[in-house]
């Protein structure tokens, strides 16, 4: 590709930015950890104010999960597992959940639990909000928590754990979410139980291991499925948006690809998906397909872009959850990254899932000399651009079967 004055521009224009964004990002960092340690706190000293110290306790146990929906589609096959387990022992689970997957629960997995709490996180910030949520925490009267995140947000998660009271908490002590330990002094007793886990775990791995650890028995892992499985049309969804500019695949390349599978798959309808941020990206795919596509950019509700991850022979995509959904629906899926959290959201068992990942060479090569420890390696710097149109159309020859 021919390297034009105007590309070399925006090229520059595009690296002026990020470090940009880098540099203030770093100067914000100091204000911001204040902002949290304070809120901390003052929430803290309100669920203290608001404790009740003869307060009986139920039979009752709490689950949190409050991470995105990517996050809960890999951690859901353990609910059928507590739910038995729960109703072996006597007691009664509620989960409090992200209202952003709330949908997709309420279709799919409402039978496992007897109560939820929803968590608007946008509302977060405001103090009356948070307030509420403690005092609900509170009136629940749980004997047990459960806190599954791994990357614990002790502004969230690690406060309405707290606030609950209950005799027994339970949490890993791994990853503190974007905090560098400036929080972790004060979430010292939160929790009464802390697992420890120097694994390199995929993600489903991990959660199916906290299970066990509280439960104290094995859990046999088994394939996550959102549906039963229904028979694949000849569709194959492009999948071009993804949350950061860093993990996004360049338009041109997609349209390479779109081009490609008009040529040698001329049977497969193309259908374009992405939510309403991916709009613009997509319409320029459109433009230059040479082919007529279906554009579903932001116009499916979650439950309906199951459905449709769920009838495609192929989905090809740079963006995590679509991903997610995509192998839970067992459909055969090639994801372009940049190998960033490759151990522990990219690197589903080859034995159960049909997923393809194509990383950088250079993200091959140091994962290769690191035993797939990816904890130290900074993927996040290597440019996901570097992924090559073969290494994608060699994908689509083997899982196509042609």
């Amino acid at each position: 590709m021919v390297l034009t004055p105007k590309k070399l521009f925006l090229y520059v224009i595009q690296i002026v930015r990020v470090n940009l964004s880098l540099i203030s990002k770093k100067l914000r960092a100091p204000f911001k950890n204040y902002s949290k340690k304070k809120q901390y706190k003052i929430d803290k000293n309100y669920i203290n104010l608001n404790s009740i110290a003869t307060k009986k306790f139920t039979n009752k146990i709490l689950v949190l999960r409050l991470d995105d929906i990517g996050d809960y589609i890999l951690f859901r096959q353990v609910l059928p597992v507590l739910n038995k387990h729960c109703a072996e022992k006597n007691l009664k689970l509620t989960l409090c959940g992200n209202i952003a997957w709330k949908p997709l629960f309420e279709s799919l997995d409402a039978q496992y639990v007897s109560e939820t709490i929803w968590i608007n996180k946008k509302e977060w910030v405001k103090q009356m909000y948070r307030n509420d949520v403690y005092k609900t925490i509170a009136a629940g009267s749980y004997a047990i928590v459960l806190n599954c995140e791994f990357s614990r947000n002790q502004s969230l998660n690690d406060l309405i754990a707290y606030a609950s009271q209950a005799p027994e908490r339970y949490a890993w002590s791994g990853e503190l979410n974007q905090n560098s330990g400036f929080l972790r002094c004060l979430s010292v007793g939160v929790y009464t139980h802390e697992f420890s886990d120097n694994q390199h775990l995929f993600e489903s791995e991990r959660n199916v291991l906290f299970v066990e650890k509280w439960m104290q028995k094995k859990i046999p892992y088994r394939k996550n499925l959102l549906i039963d499985q229904q028979i694949k049309e000849n569709k194959i969804m492009l999948f071009s948006g993804a949350s950061k500019q860093s993990k996004r695949w360049s338009v041109d390349k997609f349209i390479q690809i779109a081009n490609f599978l008009h040529l040698h798959y001329p049977s497969y309808q193309i259908v374009l998906a992405g939510d309403q941020g991916d709009i613009q990206r997509n319409k320029l795919i459109q433009a230059s397909c040479l082919s007529q596509v279906v554009n579903t950019t932001g116009t499916t509700s979650l439950i309906e872009f199951v459905y449709l991850a769920a009838s495609c022979s192929l989905i090809i995509t740079n963006d995590t959850l679509s991903l997610h959904i995509a192998a839970s629906c067992d459909t055969p899926c090639i994801v372009i990254a940049n190998g960033a959290t490759y151990t522990r959201f990219l690197n589903y068992p080859a034995s159960l899932y049909k997923v393809r990942l194509a990383i950088p060479p250079e993200a091959q090569v140091q994962f290769k000399l690191s035993g797939l420890n990816n904890t130290t390696i900074d993927a996040s710097r290597i440019a996901i651009q570097k992924v090559t149109i073969n290494q994608v159309i060699n994908y689509i020859y083997e899982l196509l079967k042609k």
